[in-house]
C-alpha cells in the first residue's frame, strides 16, 4: 500500500516555505461579504456542505440529507438537478443515510466519501465514512463490496452512543496524497488521516494521525485531534491560492454563547491554526429544538471557488451554507450562497479589519426591506446601499432587522433587541453600523413613509421627500464585488427536435446538459467579438452567432459573452457547422464537423479560466507533504 505507516515525521500538507506568507501577514486581511443568493429552498434537501467537482468539461454539484441529490452543469449559475437520486441509504451501516461529501476524479472513475449512520435515534447515531465509486460521470454511485466499504470508524473502545463516532468529513487532495478531515464526536475534534493516490482511497487503505504520523488504521484506529485548541471547527478545508494558506471555519462567541462561524488559517494546513478574530457568518439559532421563538441559523458551511472547484479558491470565493429564517424548523430549509471577496491590507485599525457585509434593498410593493439576508421571493433585489460591519467594531451599535406585521413593514432598528417593543417581531441582527464618519464611509438616514406606512433607509438626509426620522450612522462604501471574467459555455441537446443549443444560459429541461466547451468573456476585450444566442423558429433550430446582432434574419435572444478572434494562452478554436438533414446548427473543436457541414471558424474559447485570470497557478500537487 502506498500509504505505509511513517513514524516521527512533522506532518504538514505544505513544504514549500519558502513561497508562503507569514502569520503576522494572515492577521491582516480585509473580507467583503456580498448579498445572500438563494440557490433551493425551502425544502429538507440540505443536510451536509454544498461540495463539487470541477472537471474539465463539466461541473457537478452535491447536497445531501439522508439520501445524495446530485447537479450538473457548464458553471455554478447553471447547475440543474440530476435526473434521480445519486446515492441511496444501505441496509447496515449506513441504513439512516449516506451524505455524499467529497468526490475526487480519478480517470474514468469518480471516486468518493460519504458520510454514514445507523441507529436513527440522533443525536445517538452510530456514524462512520465509507467508500463509493461513480462510471457515469457522477450521476450515480454504487457502494463496492458492500458493506465492507468503510473507511473511517472510532476506536472500539469508544462504545457510549455520544463518542462512538467519527465522521462529518471532508476530502482533499495534495500531492500524492487524499487528505481527509473528519470529527470526532468524542471531543468534536478535527482530525487527520490520508491514503495514497494510488491506493484510491478505497477502504483498508486510510491512516489516521496519531502522534506525529499516520500510523493508525482508519478502521478503528486512534488519532489526534489536528488542532487541540479548537480553533478549526468544521472539516471543511480548501486551499486558498491568494493567501497561500489552508482556510477553514472557526467557532465565533460572543456574550458567551456560539455567534456564527468565523475564518480560521494554516500554512500548511495541519498546524498552527489561526483564528481571525472577526465573525463572518452570523448564527443566532439554537441548532436543535427549534420553535417559533428561535432565530436564524446557518450551517454546513463550504467554499467554492468562481468556477466550481472546492479544492482551491482565490481572492474572490462563494461561500455556501444551509440556513433556516427565524422561527422556521428544518422542513423548511434553504441552501444560499454569498461572494466573499479578501485583501490584504497594510492598516492594523480594527475599522479597517472588521468584515463587512452588505446591506441590500429588496422592494415589495410599498414594502421596501433593507436586510443584510432575504430569502422571500416576493421582495425583488434592487442593489447594496452600503456596507455594515459584520462584527463590533470600535464606535458601532448593533443594528436589528425587524417587523411591524400589520403594516406589512420591514424596518432597521438601532442599538435596541426589542426592536421598540409591543408587536414588533425581531428578525436578526443585520450586523453593526459606526456612529462615527470613518474612511470610505456614508451617511445614512431611516425614513418614513407615512402613505405607505413604509419605514426605509437613505443616504438623502430629507429622505426623498418623506419624513426623515433620525441618523442611523456611518456605512461602509466597497467596490462592486468582482464578477468572473468568463461565462461558460455549454451544449445541450433536445432529442425530440434535433436540436443542439450552445449558450451560456441554463435551458429549459427539455434539453439536456451534454458537456461545457470552454469559456468566453463576460465583457469586451481586444480582438473579441460579441457572440449572439439565435433562433430560427421554423427549423426549431438554435445557433451561435459572432458579430451579427441582427442573426442574419433569425430570433436574436441575446448576448452571451465575446469569443476571441485571436488565438490567446490557453485557448482553443471552436467552429460552427450544420447538420443539413436535421436543420440543426451546432458547434465542434472538430473542423471537420464530424462529416456534416463547416461553416466557418466562430472564433477561440478559454479552456482554464483561473489560470488566464491569475497567469500564476499554484497547483495543490506542488503544496505538499508526500516525503
Amino acid at each position: 500500500m502506498g500509504a505505509a505507516a511513517n513514524g516521527g515525521e512533522g506532518v504538514r500538507l505544505n513544504s514549500y516555505a519558502d513561497d508562503i506568507r507569514s502569520d503576522s501577514s494572515l492577521s491582516r486581511i480585509t473580507i467583503q461579504i456580498g448579498p445572500v443568493e438563494v440557490i433551493h429552498g425551502p425544502d429538507t434537501v440540505t443536510d451536509n456542505p454544498f461540495n463539487t467537482l470541477a472537471g474539465a468539461t463539466s461541473l457537478q454539484g452535491y447536497i445531501a440529507n439522508s439520501a445524495t441529490w446530485g447537479y450538473v452543469g457548464g458553471s455554478l449559475e447553471t447547475l440543474r438537478p440530476m435526473t434521480s437520486v445519486v446515492l441511496q441509504p444501505g441496509t447496515g451501516f449506513d441504513s439512516c443515510g449516506a451524505w455524499l461529501n467529497s468526490v475526487w476524479q480519478d480517470g474514468a472513475v469518480i471516486r468518493g466519501w460519504y458520510h454514514a449512520e445507523t441507529d436513527c435515534a440522533y443525536p445517538r447515531t452510530h456514524k462512520s465514512v465509507a467508500y463509493t465509486e461513480s462510471y457515469d460521470g457522477g450521476r450515480t454511485f454504487v457502494k463496492p463490496n458492500y458493506p465492507n466499504n468503510q473507511v473511517i470508524t472510532a476506536p472500539p473502545i469508544y462504545s457510549n452512543p455520544d463518542s462512538d463516532d467519527e465522521g462529518d468529513h471532508r476530502v482533499i487532495r495534495v500531492g500524492n496524497y487524499l487528505y481527509m478531515y473528519f470529527i470526532a464526536s468524542r471531543d468534536w475534534q478535527v482530525r487527520l488521516a490520508r491514503s495514497h493516490i494510488s491506493d484510491g482511497g478505497k477502504p483498508g487503505t486510510w491512516y489516521k494521525y496519531y502522534n506525529g504520523s499516520f500510523s493508525q488504521p482508519g478502521i478503528g484506529g486512534e488519532s489526534s485531534p489536528v488542532d487541540p485548541a479548537g480553533t478549526l471547527t468544521r472539516s471543511w478545508v480548501s486551499y486558498n491560492s491568494y493567501l497561500n494558506s489552508y482556510l477553514g471555519f472557526s467557532y465565533i462567541q460572543r456574550d458567551g454563547r456560539f455567534a456564527g462561524f468565523g475564518f480560521t488559517v494554516s500554512l500548511d494546513g495541519v498546524n498552527n491554526w489561526t483564528a481571525l478574530p472577526y465573525l463572518v457568518l452570523s448564527s443566532e439559532g439554537e441548532y436543535w429544538g427549534r420553535n417559533t421563538d428561535s432565530k436564524d441559523l446557518a450551517e454546513y458551511p463550504s467554499l467554492i471557488s468562481a468556477y466550481g472547484d472546492d479544492e482551491q479558491i482565490g481572492d474572490t470565493f462563494w461561500l455556501y451554507y444551509m440556513y433556516l429564517n427565524p422561527g422556521e424548523d428544518f422542513d423548511r430549509r434553504y441552501l444560499v450562497r454569498r461572494k466573499i471577496h479578501i485583501n490584504y491590507t497594510t492598516s492594523n485599525k480594527p475599522v479597517d479589519l472588521v468584515p463587512r457585509i452588505a446591506l441590500s434593498k429588496y422592494q415589495n410593493l410599498d414594502d421596501t426591506w433593507f436586510t443584510t439576508t432575504c430569502t422571500d421571493p416576493n421582495y425583488q433585489f434592487e442593489g447594496i446601499l452600503g456596507y455594515l460591519f459584520a462584527d463590533e467594531a470600535p464606535n458601532s451599535i448593533p443594528v436589528y432587522d425587524c417587523y411591524i406585521d400589520f403594516w406589512h413593514d420591514h424596518m432597521l432598528v438601532p442599538n435596541d433587541e426589542t426592536c421598540g417593543g409591543g408587536d414588533v417581531h425581531y428578525l436578526r441582527r443585520a450586523g453593526w453600523i459606526s456612529t462615527v464618519p470613518f474612511n470610505n464611509s456614508i451617511q445614512v438616514y431611516r425614513c418614513w413613509d407615512s402613505a405607505a406606512t413604509n419605514h426605509f433607509m437613505s443616504t438623502d438626509p430629507n429622505c426623498e421627500g418623506k419624513t426623515t426620522e433620525w441618523p442611523m450612522g456611518y456605512l461602509a462604501t466597497m467596490p462592486p464585488l468582482l464578477q468572473n471574467q468568463f461565462v461558460a459555455l455549454s451544449n445541450y441537446y433536445r432529442f425530440d427536435q434535433q436540436d443542439n443549443w450552445v449558450t451560456t444560459a441554463k435551458p429549459p429541461q427539455e434539453y439536456e446538459f451534454e458537456f461545457r466547451f470552454g469559456y468566453l468573456f463576460a465583457s469586451q476585450k481586444p480582438n473579441s467579438l460579441p457572440v449572439y444566442d439565435c433562433y430560427i423558429d421554423f427549423w426549431t433550430d438554435h445557433m451561435l452567432v459572432p458579430g451579427d446582432q441582427s442573426c442574419g434574419g433569425a430570433q436574436n435572444l441575446g448576448l452571451m459573452g465575446y469569443i476571441s478572434s485571436e488565438p490567446l494562452f490557453g485557448f482553443v478554436p471552436i467552429y460552427r457547422c450544420f447538420d443539413e438533414q436535421a436543420t440543426n446548427h451546432f458547434m465542434s473543436f472538430d473542423p471537420g464537423c464530424g462529416g456534416k457541414r463547416f461553416e466557418w471558424l466562430a472564433g477561440y474559447v478559454a479552456s482554464l479560466p483561473y489560470m488566464i485570470e491569475s497567469r500564476v497557478y499554484m497547483p495543490l500537487v506542488l503544496r505538499r507533504w508526500d516525503r
